[in-house]
């Protein structure tokens, strides 16, 4: 590696390879303080460096030479493309960077491989796929990793249990004529030579058979419309020109059609009306419960009006009698006052 393209001194050496590096990886979540890189070699090792210290930290060897190899966004997996020396199927080879490690009182921790001294060894398994591998790269969830070979095929792992979901066929076979005497078909197939994993725009649904189509529509998105009650539970996206659009549109169910739950409340001018709910599915003992809440709501209304009167009532008085008090506004009083004091 060149810290500079101008200068011819390098940043760092892989002295510790026997023989050419093959492939270099990242993850993700690695930065240049902290961060770890991850070369592998046709020797059958792969090495983890330090990007701050520049120095090998642990090494991993594999049971076969790696041509290229992943790693998983959170630096938990390398995944590398091997193929037998004996010329058979290819090999995906899984390599966990976190081993468990046994303490006394806390129990079991996990820690990355080399970095606590130890000579645990990191475990490895391997998968069996179609052809060679020729392209390899994992999903932007981090939870499959799709691999390209030289039979065009397309192989999906789920990286927990390194088993093969599906395998999809991504090239048809090219018949070409050949100049021999003969003049028969042979078959060619072409591999796979690169793999990138996008997410798919809005609206984007294609056939399962993935032909090519000439005429592309554009495709409109309706208004969303609000609503209440029945109107919310069908609200749903329309996915339109697909045969899977009953499949995805399981995946875009509001969750009031998941769970069964009362009707919810809706608006009206009546205020009595609008505090009773649906009582369609309810039972008989929940109509007696609620008939009584409805009654002891009519009682505490008829209580907070008397007890408003109550309060207006002595609200007017205590002010009377503080107007009269003061020789304010309360004529009746004050001629009352006037007349007691002639007779005395």
């Amino acid at each position: 590696l060149l810290a500079k393209p101008s200068e011819p001194s390098p940043y760092a050496l892989f002295t510790d390879h026997a023989l050419p590096v093959t492939s270099i990886a990242a993850a993700g979540v690695t930065g240049t303080m902290t961060g770890r890189m991850w070369s592998a070699s046709k020797d059958g090792t792969i090495k983890t460096w330090s990007l701050k210290t520049r120095k090998l930290v642990s090494t991993h060897i594999l049971p076969y030479p790696a041509h290229f190899m992943v790693v998983d966004p959170t630096a938990r997996f390398i995944f590398a493309a091997a193929s037998a020396p004996s010329g058979g199927a290819g090999l995906v080879l899984k390599v966990d960077l976190i081993s468990p490690s046994s303490g006394w009182t806390e129990g079991p921790i996990a820690h990355a491989n080399g970095d606590s001294g130890d000579d645990h060894a990191a475990s490895t398994t391997q998968v069996q796929v179609g052809g060679t591998p020729t392209a390899m790269t994992l999903s932007p969830c981090g939870t499959l990793l799709l691999v390209g070979t030289t039979n065009t095929t397309l192989n999906i792992i789920d990286i927990h249990t390194f088993q093969i979901l599906r395998t999809v066929d991504l090239s048809p076979e090219v018949h070409a004529q050949t100049t021999s005497a003969s003049s028969s078909s042979s078959t060619t197939k072409r591999h796979v030579s690169n793999l990138v994993c996008l997410a798919r725009p809005n609206g984007s649904v294609g056939t399962s058979a993935g032909s090519a189509t000439t005429d592309h529509k554009k495709r409109r998105m309706d208004r969303l419309g609000r609503g209440l009650g029945d109107q919310c539970g069908d609200l749903h996206f329309a996915l339109h020109g697909s045969h899977r659009a009953g499949q995805l549109r399981a995946f875009l169910t509001p969750p009031s059609r998941i769970f069964s739950r009362p009707e919810p409340v809706r608006l009206t001018k009546d205020p009595e009306k609008a505090l009773q709910p649906s009582v369609a599915q309810f039972s008989s003992t929940d109509k007696q419960t609620l008939e009584a809440q409805m009654q002891e709501i009519a009682s505490l209304r008829a209580q907070l009006e008397k007890a408003t009167k109550v309060n207006e009532e002595l609200w007017k008085v205590a002010v009377e009698g503080t107007a009269g008090a003061n020789g304010g506004n309360a004529p009746g009083k004050a001629s009352s006052s006037k007349s007691k004091r002639r007779k005395q």
